[in-house]
């Protein structure tokens, strides 16, 4: 079974096409081309690195270097003047000696011939190799171009969701408060410490629904919520369960509540468990007389 990552393969196709890697390379790369989920990805690698070693060798030939040129025109000068070469004395007839022979072309019998051949090789394997790096590079700047964006769009997106949430807050905090006309109830709720947090209810008694506005809240643990009693015919029920901001301040745009101040006497404010309790659990430190402006 391959042991290797789709990147670690990725990183053996150019030497599976260039025929440089291990067996053992081999064997796992092999193994990924027989994988449904990773050949495809695979085999897309390897046909555009035998793509782009198809363009360096379709590409303009290299001059030879400057040396090796030197060298090869001083030697073809030299036979010129000596005539042909003991070897070839020895190995085939003298020819007669006629008109003088068209100058050669120098330049083509620089790049041509056995030491052309020993210079070529080196150069398409050099550009070869250049061809790998550069497309290893350029995937690998695509793969984190990829990456970048999607964690821009994933920003993007949670921005857009956070203002979405405070406009839809707002509309409701506006409709609460502006269709209330005269059935609007003001509740203040007081610490029972001189320096405590506060609290107002704004009672929308004809809609039956409240905002509520606090602030100077303690930070609170993750299993632990405030909730807001209604004290009803002097027994509490639950209306809203919440925690507060990092500055400790906190609003609930359209909390419901009944729509009749009858038999209603407070708000008041406890600490319980996040999950909510069917009574306060606790004696509240907030409270605030129905009817008080």
């Amino acid at each position: 079974m391959n042991t290797r990552s789709l990147d670690e393969l990725l990183d053996l196709t150019p030497g599976f096409v260039l025929d440089t890697l291990t067996l053992e390379e081999r064997a796992d790369l092999e193994r990924g081309l027989r994988d449904p989920s990773l050949a495809p990805r695979l085999q897309e690698e390897i046909d555009a690195m035998r793509e782009a070693l198809g363009h360096v060798g379709a590409s303009t030939p290299v001059a030879p270097p400057p040396a090796l040129r030197e060298r090869v025109l001083a030697r073809v000068a030299a036979e010129a003047a000596v005539g042909p070469s003991v070897s070839a004395a020895t190995d085939a007839p003298v020819a007669p000696v006629s008109a003088p022979a068209a100058p050669r072309d120098v330049t083509r019998v620089a790049t041509t011939g056995p030491a052309r051949r020993a210079w070529v090789p080196a150069v398409f394997a050099l550009a070869a190799a250049a061809s790998v790096v550069v497309a290893l590079g350029l995937r690998r700047d695509r793969d984190a171009l990829q990456a970048t964006l999607a964690a821009q769009q994933a920003t993007h997106a949670a921005t857009l969701d956070s203002l979405r949430a405070a406009l839809a807050r707002r509309d409701a905090t506006i409709r609460t408060l502006a269709d209330a006309g005269n059935s609007l109830q003001l509740v203040r709720l007081a610490p029972n410490t001189v320096d405590g947090p506060s609290m107002q209810v704004y009672w929308n008694v004809k809609r039956g629904a409240a905002v509520i506005v606090a602030a100077g809240l303690a930070p609170i643990a993750a299993d632990r919520a405030y909730c807001l009693w209604i004290i009803r015919d002097g027994k509490p029920a639950a209306v809203a369960l919440f925690r507060p901001d990092s500055t400790g301040a906190q609003v609930l745009p359209d909390v419901a509540v009944p729509t009749s101040v009858a038999g209603v006497a407070a708000f008041a404010v406890t600490e319980e468990p996040a999950a909510g309790s069917p009574q306060p659990t606790m004696t509240p430190f907030l409270v605030g007389s129905v009817g008080t402006r």
